[in-house]
Parts: C-alpha cells; sequence; structure tokens
C-alpha cells in the first residue's frame, strides 16, 4: 500500500512579493549539476504565489502549499506542506517528483536562504530558485511548448548505414506514442511494421530526447524477402541498446508534420503525419533528374535538367497539390514559401513521370 507523508520546511527566502506573485510553471530542475525535464509529455507542474501569505502547487498530481510571511521588504519565510506521494509509475517519482521536493525545495535548514532570480517581463518572465547546495528549480510564466510526439506517426522511410529504404511494404506501418500509464516503466508505446507488431515503454529525458525501453515485437515471418530484410532493418535501429536514447525531431505544421527517429548510430526511421503516399503511380524513370540538395531551404536544384522538356508540381504528403502546374524551364525551384516538412516534386512529361521526395528545412 502506498503511504503519503507530510514534511515540513521553514524557509527564508529574498524575494519581492509583487515580482513573485501568481503562478509559475516549472520547466525543469537541477540536481547536482544535472539538468531533468519531467518524463511524461505535456505534464501540468507549476507553484503558485497565490497572494502575499499563501502557496501552492502541484507536480506530478502531487499537491503542496502552505503559508509565507514577509520579513522584510525582500525576505519571508514560509511554513512548506508537502505530499511526498508518488507519481503514476516509478521513474517520474525517482528522478522529477522527489527531487524536486527534496533535493530542490525540501534540502535546506531554516536558516537557509533560497536565492531567485526573475528575468524578462510579462509572458516572458522567467524564474529560477536556487538553493544552499546549488540545486535549482526553473520556471517560467508559459511552460513548455506542446509536445507533439503523443500520437499516431505513419512510417514513410528509413535509413541503416546511411543507405536510405522507402517503406513500400505497408503503408498503414505506424508507430503511438500514447499518454497510458505503463506503470513502474513509463509510458506506453506501441506499433505496427510489416508482418510483425511492437510495443514497449518510453520516457522523456529532454525536450527532443526520449528513452526507449523493452522493444518487444511479435515473432510472424514475412513470406517477402524484401519486406523481412525491411522490417528486420526498422526493428534494429530500435534493438541498439535496452534502454535506447533517442533523439526525435518534428517539422512541419498539420497533416505535413514529419518525425524523424535518429538512434546513436545515426540510422533513422522517417514518419508522417498521413499514411505513405503511394508514388507507384510516378515511378517511370525521367531520365537521370535528380536534386543536389535535400533537405532544402530555399531552393531545389537539380544535377541534370538537360533538355527535358516538362511540367511540375508540388503535393503535400497526403497527395493534395500545394502548387499550380508550372513548365519546368530551369534547374532552379523556390520553395521559400513552403513550410518545413516532407513534400513530393510531380514531374511529368509527354513519356514519363516521377515523382522526388524532399524535406523543406
Amino acid at each position: 500500500m502506498k503511504t503519503s507523508l507530510f514534511f515540513f520546511i521553514f524557509l527564508s527566502l529574498q524575494v519581492s512579493a509583487q515580482d513573485i506573485l501568481g503562478e509559475w510553471q516549472l520547466i525543469y530542475i537541477e540536481v547536482d549539476g544535472v539538468r531533468q525535464y519531467s518524463t511524461i509529455p505535456n505534464s501540468i507542474n507549476y507553484i503558485n504565489f497565490e497572494d502575499e501569505t499563501n502557496v501552492e502547487g502541484g507536480v506530478c498530481n502531487n499537491g503542496y502549499g502552505g503559508q509565507y510571511s514577509i520579513i522584510s521588504e525582500d525576505t519571508f519565510t514560509i511554513e512548506f506542506n508537502a505530499l511526498a506521494g508518488y507519481c503514476n509509475y516509478e521513474v517520474e517519482t525517482d528522478v522529477f517528483l522527489h527531487p524536486y521536493l527534496w533535493d530542490v525545495l525540501g534540502n535546506v535548514d531554516a536558516s537557509d536562504f533560497l536565492n531567485y532570480e526573475i528575468t524578462g517581463t510579462g509572458d516572458n518572465q522567467t524564474l529560477q530558485i536556487t538553493n544552499s547546495l546549488g540545486n535549482l528549480a526553473f520556471y517560467n510564466r508559459e511552460g513548455l511548448p506542446e509536445n507533439r510526439l503523443p500520437d499516431i506517426w505513419y512510417l514513410h522511410e528509413i535509413s541503416v548505414d546511411n543507405v536510405i529504404t522507402e517503406n513500400t511494404f505497408n503503408s498503414q506501418s505506424y508507430i503511438e506514442f500514447t499518454t497510458n500509464n505503463g506503470f513502474l516503466f513509463g509510458i506506453e508505446y506501441q506499433g505496427n511494421a510489416i508482418c510483425n507488431d511492437f510495443f514497449g515503454h518510453y520516457n522523456l529525458s529532454q525536450p527532443t530526447t526520449l528513452i526507449i525501453e523493452d522493444f518487444t515485437t511479435t515473432l510472424a515471418i514475412c513470406n517477402d524477402s524484401e519486406a523481412r530484410d525491411f522490417e528486420s532493418d526498422y526493428f534494429d535501429i530500435f534493438r541498439n541498446t535496452d534502454p535506447l536514447t533517442i533523439t526525435y525531431d518534428i517539422t512541419g505544421t498539420g497533416n505535413d508534420e514529419v518525425l524523424v527517429l535518429t538512434n546513436p548510430d545515426g540510422d533513422y526511421a522517417l514518419y508522417g503525419r498521413q499514411e505513405r503516399l503511394s508514388t507507384s503511380e510516378f515511378e517511370m524513370e525521367l531520365n537521370n533528374l535528380s536534386l543536389t540538395n535535400n533537405p532544402v531551404q530555399e531552393t531545389l536544384t537539380f544535377n541534370n535538367i538537360g533538355n527535358i522538356e516538362a511540367n511540375y508540381a508540388i503535393y503535400s504528403i497526403n497527395g493534395k497539390q500545394l502548387t499550380k502546374t508550372k513548365l519546368l524551364d530551369s534547374k532552379y525551384i523556390d520553395v521559400s514559401s513552403l513550410d518545413v516538412g516532407l513534400y513530393f516534386l510531380r514531374i511529368s512529361s509527354k513519356s514519363n513521370n516521377k515523382t522526388i521526395k524532399f524535406i523543406k528545412s
């Protein structure tokens, strides 16, 4: 049976009551020089100086609060009653909840000062509270931007040992980062590759880093050898180590968002919000036309346009035409107006069609 402990902390803080009044969103803590964010996507952790006598807050579904008394213009004491309970699972409790309550706010004597620093104005204000041991909590007024990772993402391609292979085997291959509590081990993820399902747990480490644990797959065997090899390479991206530190990058907006998961060896899997657009209708070879730059920031550049007589148009990853059909009369195409994301460039001549996938960075 879980127990809840109450502890009372008497703190003296040098602070201007008017500056610190109101709610602050907890962004990260630093304990013994190690910075740690909440491992739960879009969790709400805060401290609120309600008025000139009351303070309350919450972290990982645990409330805390108390009363503070102003001693002088910039000093007050606080009688702090914190509920030292548990999160929904052990990882967040161990690396975020308890360090925040005990090592930052609770690890002081009654005679110690908690130093603070407020910078910025309005919604851009930040607050840093540091105890006598140098452990700190950093807050701002608005919190972290929404984490867009929790959702379903459809597999488009993988890169293993610098060899890029498109997912032409199963347009519905996906990975889903849920917000379901996995209790001891983290939050659940699940997905489907080509012939097998997979599942496990994940935790956030930094705003662009996650920890993959317990990567488990079903044991079906793909009949097609190419599909079998593709799935094996895909799974190897996540079998690098256990637990595995993965960096993730989300670009684009709406249905054109792209997620890239990269393991420590540089192998990656690229996903989109929509199922992979089939390019079979486009894939007749159009001479040796290719791009010299991909990803691209401002301008697409072809390495060999020759005397091709063709038109082109740009499509989103879900097949929506984004530009009018134009004559391909230059080796350069301006894409500066496009949002960051994944796109298809469709080129059509009288006899051939070709589609080139590119990333606007």
